[in-house]
């Protein structure tokens, strides 16, 4: 297949959100040129699904709220520098159209963080065995960072066990579901929480644990809420709830920590 018989498309990031939110308009597709010949190492690869999650509301947030000044800390921060202009780059999956790199041979699929582009060129790339009956749309969900955030802490740190009870915050989110759903696969019994009915009802159908609805923030009765804002940083609340009596662990739990706090204003 020749370069010359392609054509190539880019989304740009043309404005930052205002009070109405995220929406379409801070984009505009247009056209670019294709990629240069390849080069020993490299591989063209045509775009088939960008990744479009709502951690990118860091990337679009505006110059005195973004995140730059943490680049260099992770690469999570080194992706967050989306500026006016600049066609953004973020995790897609693609299939290779031609090759130099016999580690991504000519029709795979590969998962990558490239340039919202059409086509791209690429040296390095995930190559993704995909097995009958899977669709490729699943490696950006329940087999793509989605899941690995779920399924790392479970079974690499909460090494949950069958009769044990696991609370899942979020549930109706999509790291919720997938959290939920795998930890009843290993037998545990689930409790959700979700901010309104309709995430209630959906976690419900997809994974069906027991759900609560949370929409006001639990005070502890040991007041140990009620120090300064500038004293509630994570490693102090951590602190705070160590010292605290009214936390505990919960029997044989392997993620829940329950409290005998009340629901502010109830």
């Amino acid at each position: 297949m020749s370069c010359a018989a392609m054509t190539n498309q880019r989304w740009v990031f043309v404005q930052r959100p205002g009070p109405e939110g995220a929406n379409e308009s801070l984009f505009k597709l247009e056209d670019c040129p294709m990629p240069p010949p390849l080069q020993d190492g490299e591989a063209l690869v045509g775009s088939y699904l960008f990744s479009l999650d709502p951690t990118i509301h860091n990337a679009l947030r505006s110059e005195e709220n973004s995140m730059t000044d943490q680049s260099g800390k992770s690469g999570y921060y080194d992706f967050m520098k989306w500026s006016v202009g600049s066609t953004p780059m973020w995790m897609q999956l693609g299939v290779v159209k031609e090759s130099k790199n016999a580690a991504l041979p000519e029709g795979a699929f590969v998962r990558s963080f490239s340039p919202w582009q059409v086509f791209n060129v690429v040296t390095q790339a995930e190559p993704l065995k995909i097995p009958d009956g899977v669709q490729p749309e699943n490696y950006m969900s329940a087999l793509g960072m989605t899941g690995q955030t779920a399924a790392k802490p479970i079974l690499k740190w909460a090494k949950t066990k069958a009769g044990e009870t696991a609370f899942v915050s979020g549930a109706a989110g999509a790291t919720g579901l997938v959290a939920a759903q795998l930890l009843k696969a290993q037998g545990a019994t689930v409790i959700g929480s979700a901010g309104t009915p309709e995430k209630v009802r959906a976690a419900r159908v997809e994974s069906a644990p027991p759900i609560m609805m949370l929409t006001r923030r639990i005070r502890c009765r040991s007041r140990c809420w009620r120090a300064s804002a500038s004293r509630r940083s994570t490693t102090s609340r951590r602190a705070r709830w160590r010292r605290c009596r009214s936390w505990r662990p919960a029997g044989s739990t392997s993620i829940l920590i329950t409290c005998t706090c009340r629901i502010e204003g109830s």
